[in-house]
């Protein structure tokens, strides 16, 4: 069994990753907190320390999940980093976390919930906002810097982009297509770039 004494947040990442795997396996509605606390190598009620719910601990995994997005949108914009550097990071980082067909269907059933219970759809409202807001920052800093084209707006571009995403793994998922999805992405990523970037700088004219 792992030590009692692990930090509050390693171990609440501990019960996260179990979650995850545990969903990926069963689906979300068939996972119990006993099967989370069995993949953790913890007590149930260890789980329940950090925890309440189940519905709990799977919007710290959706959390988790929308974060990463988040978090390479945040580091590129600290860096000032170009569009297409950062677009082909975020399609390598998609075809990542969605390669594994388990995974991919727990993200998909998580953003099912959102439709279904308000609490997920507080939370996946919340962090697409953070995304598109992101992703608009992105895209008017490319437009300002010369790299896109003039007159795009960032903000129809941002969402445009953000729901394509969507759009392909769902469609992955429903042809039961895994291995193609990350030259899907790829091939998405560079087609956007040939649409938002100046003819002089790479995009199509």
């Amino acid at each position: 069994m792992p030590s009692r004494r692990q930090p509050k947040d390693v171990r609440r990442a501990q019960i996260l990753e179990a979650a995850l795997a545990v969903c990926a396996e069963k689906g979300y509605h068939a996972t119990r907190i006993d099967d989370i606390a069995a993949r953790a190598e913890l007590s149930k009620g260890a789980v329940y320390h950090h925890f309440d719910s189940k519905q709990e601990v799977f919007i710290g995994v959706l959390d988790q999940m929308m974060e990463e997005f988040v978090g390479v949108l945040v580091v590129a914009e600290a860096a000032k980093a170009g569009v297409a550097d950062t677009l082909r990071r975020i399609m390598v980082m998609t075809a990542t976390m969605t390669g594994d067909p388990g995974l991919a269907q727990a993200m998909f059933d998580l953003f099912v919930l959102g439709m279904r219970e308000g609490a997920f759809r507080d939370h996946i409202v919340h962090h697409y906002v953070d995304i598109l807001d992101a992703c608009t920052r992105l895209f008017q800093r490319g437009i300002d810097s010369g790299e896109l084209r003039a007159g795009l707006d960032a903000k129809v571009a941002a969402r445009a982009v953000v729901m394509s995403l969507d759009g392909i793994i769902l469609d992955h998922l429903v042809m039961d297509e895994p291995a193609q999805l990350s030259a899907t992405l790829m091939g998405f990523g560079e087609i956007v770039l040939g649409g938002l970037l100046r003819p002089d700088n790479g995009g199509v004219s």
